[in-house]
C-alpha cells in the first residue's frame, strides 16, 4: 500500500477552502494568479509539486480547475501518477468554437468587473450546466478580487485552450473522469475520455459534482485509490 497526495484544485469562483468537507483525501491549493496563459501557468504550478519517495502523486480538477489540471499533467507526465478530472473541457473541435466561446468569455470578464454583483451572480447560476442548484458556497462581492476573475475569464479562456483529447489519450497515467447526470452538456463531454480513462457519470449531480453528491464523490475517489494501491 502506498502513501498518496491529491492535489486539488477548484473551479472558477471557487477556493481552496471549497475542499474542506473532503479534506481526509484532498490537498487543496489556490491558483493562484491569473497572469500566465493556460501551458505557462501549468509548468509554473508543476515547479511547485514536490515528489516525495514511496508516495503516488494524484492531481484532481474541478472545471476550470481541471482543464488547468491537464495542462499541469501534460507538461510532466512524469511528476503525476494519476489524475481525476471533474466536470472538465478538454478543449473545443474547431477555430470557430474557440472564437465564440473566446467571445461570449470576454463579455463575461467585461461584466466581472463593471456589474452589480448580484444581478451578475444570478444570471452566471443560470447557466443550465448547474441545474438549477444553488451557489453551494458564501459568494459576497468582498470576498472576491474581480479583476482577477475578470482575467481569469480572458488568459484561461476556453477559447484560448488548444484540443488536448487526442494527447491526453497518449500517457498512459490512470485517469477518472466524473460528470453529473444533470449536467448533460459535460455528460456528453465525459464519455469523449471512454476510451482510456474510468469515466463515471454521478446520480442527482449536475456540474458541481463534490458539493451535489458528496457522498458519492468520496465513494469513487475512495475506489480510485484502492485501484491504485493507495486505499
Amino acid at each position: 500500500m502506498h502513501t498518496f497526495s491529491i492535489t486539488a484544485l477548484h473551479g472558477f469562483m471557487g477556493a481552496a477552502s471549497n475542499w474542506a468537507p473532503f479534506s481526509e483525501f484532498l490537498h487543496p491549493l489556490e491558483l493562484g494568479q491569473a497572469d500566465l496563459d493556460l501551458s505557462s501557468w501549468a509548468k509554473a504550478f508543476n515547479a511547485t509539486i514536490v515528489r516525495k519517495k514511496k508516495s503516488k502523486n494524484f492531481l484532481l480538477g474541478y472545471s476550470l480547475g481541471g482543464r488547468l489540471a491537464m495542462h499541469a499533467l501534460l507538461a510532466d507526465p512524469s511528476l503525476w501518477d494519476g489524475a481525476i478530472f471533474i466536470s472538465a473541457h478538454p478543449g473545443l473541435a474547431t477555430k470557430h468554437a474557440r472564437e465564440a466561446r473566446l467571445k461570449s468569455d470576454l463579455t463575461w470578464a467585461n461584466r466581472f468587473l463593471n456589474d452589480p454583483w448580484q444581478p451578475l451572480m444570478d444570471d452566471w447560476n443560470r447557466n443550465p450546466i448547474f441545474g438549477n442548484a444553488p451557489f453551494p458556497f458564501s459568494s459576497h462581492e468582498k470576498m472576491y478580487d474581480r479583476a482577477q476573475l475578470s482575467k481569469q475569464l480572458i488568459h484561461w479562456s476556453l477559447g484560448k485552450q488548444t484540443p488536448l483529447l487526442e494527447s491526453l489519450a497518449k500517457l498512459s497515467v490512470p485517469m477518472m473522469v466524473l460528470a453529473g447526470e444533470n449536467d448533460p452538456k459535460f455528460c456528453a463531454i465525459a464519455l469523449q475520455f471512454a476510451s482510456f480513462a474510468q469515466v463515471h457519470l454521478i446520480p442527482h449531480a449536475a456540474h458541481r459534482v463534490p458539493w451535489d453528491a458528496p457522498t458519492k464523490f468520496i465513494e469513487k475517489i475512495k475506489q480510485y485509490l484502492a485501484q491504485e494501491k493507495c486505499f
